[in-house]
């Protein structure tokens, strides 16, 4: 059972995580891999320290919330919408991530590693200090973005497009060296 405060190492299901998030705005180390969520909008809301490795998002809209530490590992996320979310130090690492947008969102120290991205849009994001090493992408937009310090090492960058973008700190380096 879960309460505020306390470490649950039980996986909780999607309707269970949505009753969480609808009564606390705040939900810290809950363990919630292989869930699936559909069709919601989620608003307002700060995780912290949660694990959702393995778990599938579809046509969510996920706005003005905050993530932090928080582990999206091997996730695949389609049709999925961050409006003027913080993401900080989390792991999306070798996700499938099908027509989604990022808005307005600030991405900091995230690990974006080996993800297969097929129509992402970043618009008007800041991706600081962000590692998106071995990455392909396909239909990939950076629009309006700052890349300060973020990595695309070994990624397959051609016909990304970085469109009034700030990439001069931005680390690019194909597949020759590290």
């Amino acid at each position: 059972m879960f309460s505020p405060g306390h470490h649950s190492s039980h996986s909780v299901d999607s309707d269970r995580l949505l009753a969480l998030l609808g009564r606390y705005p705040t939900v810290v180390d809950l363990n919630m891999p292989n869930i699936s969520i559909g069709d919601v909008h989620i608003e307002g809301k700060s995780l912290y320290g949660c694990n959702l490795s393995s778990s599938t998002l579809c046509g969510t809209r996920i706005s003005g919330c905050t993530f932090e530490l928080c582990f999206l590992a091997f996730s695949n996320l389609e049709s999925v919408r961050f409006e003027e979310c913080t993401l900080r130090n989390c792991v999306l690492g070798a996700s499938v991530v099908t027509d989604t947008r990022f808005s307005s969102c600030i991405v900091v120290q995230c690990n974006m590693n080996g993800i297969q991205a097929d129509v992402l849009s970043f618009d008007d994001c800041d991706l600081l200090h962000t590692r998106l090493n071995g990455a392909a992408f396909a239909g990939t937009e950076f629009i309006n973005c700052n890349v300060k310090r973020t990595h695309f090492l070994r990624s397959k960058t051609d016909g990304v497009s970085f469109k009034y973008s700030n990439t001069e700190d931005a680390v690019f380096v194909e597949s020759q060296g590290w």
